[in-house]
């Protein structure tokens, strides 16, 4: 009875520890698929070091460290592989970088960066399939490597960049030399001025008639025309503008009159890297503040900020 009690006990061991000596020896081969991965990892070579992990993985699905090693690396390969699809569709070969989007989406379908990029690239490849249709010819690289929004946004510049520019004042004589004039009217100082500098003078009829009229005396040596035109400005209390490059308009300096007539100008600055609306207000809130601008406006359709003001602010 008593060896029979002790076989019995040698059985009952011997089929615990049949399972889990195949076990081990899987566990020892996982373990080596797991150590090549992170050393792929190491070199950011994630689709490598995801080879390796899920090897590690079908020896023992059951292992926490290989589940989670294959899971960063799966994460990882995606992202890595919409970046670089994002690289080579720039360089204007579409093909290649939707393959290498749809790799990043087949790795990680839960990823949306992917998906919007796949739906993106395919839009861009049929923009470019009817130009070809249309025109019998290709777009250069860089032009077919632009998205939808690059080219919305390219196309609002030029449009901006057609507009006559707000107009800059070329005298014929851009410096005075010793000029000097004792004890004159404004609109005196004003067309001397003008007459030395080879321009001519517009006034605001409210200015001849309720303009300043106390006498002054300047003295300008080796100063641009654009220089004395400010200083007499101040000084008269007047407000002047350029009408175009020989001819300058003169009137009152105040809220009312620059209103008026004072030039403003609109530029549209396109951000990247932006992806809230709550990213977007804050930026436009510290540029106000910063900058004290404030007719500065933000564009959510296309992440952008518009601003309104003086061509001077934007010196």
């Amino acid at each position: 009875m008593l060896r029979f009690n002790r076989f019995l006990a040698i059985l009952m061991t011997l089929v615990m520890l049949g399972p889990m000596l195949p076990l081990e020896a899987k566990t020892r081969k996982g373990d080596k698929y797991l150590a090549e991965g992170r050393a792929h990892e190491e070199k950011k070579e994630w689709d490598a070091a995801l080879e390796d992990y899920e090897k590690a993985l079908s020896e023992d699905p059951g292992d926490l460290n290989y589940q989670m090693a294959t899971q960063k690396a799966r994460l990882e390969a995606s992202s890595m592989h919409v970046t670089n699809g994002t690289k080579i569709r720039a360089q204007g070969q579409l093909g290649q970088g939707l393959l290498e989007f749809q790799k990043g989406y087949a790795l990680d379908p839960g990823s949306s960066v992917a998906e919007q990029e796949i739906l993106r690239t395919q839009q861009m490849i049929e923009r470019e399939r009817r130009r070809v249709e249309q025109t019998g010819a290709e777009a250069a690289p860089e032009v077919r490597g632009m998205t939808p929004s690059e080219v919305a946004n390219k196309d609002a510049e030029d449009r901006i960049n057609r507009l006559l520019p707000v107009p800059e004042l070329r005298p014929l004589k851009p410096t005075l030399q010793d000029f000097k004039m004792n004890s004159q009217t404004p609109k005196v100082l004003f067309d001397t001025l003008a007459l030395n500098a080879g321009i001519n003078v517009l006034y605001d009829p409210e200015y001849l008639t309720s303009g300043p009229k106390e006498k002054q005396t300047i003295a300008f040596n080796n100063s641009t025309v654009q220089e004395a035109l400010d200083y007499l400005a101040l000084l008269t209390k007047s407000f002047w503008k350029p009408i175009n490059a020989n001819t300058i308009f003169v009137t009152m300096d105040n809220a009312n009159k620059r209103r008026d007539y004072e030039d403003e100008v609109t530029r549209i600055f396109f951000l990247k890297n932006i992806a809230t609306n709550t990213e977007l207000t804050a930026i436009v809130t510290a540029v106000r503040t910063v900058a004290d601008l404030q007719r500065l406006f933000p564009f959510e359709g296309q992440w952008a900020i518009i601003a309104k003001g003086r061509p001077t602010r934007w010196l």
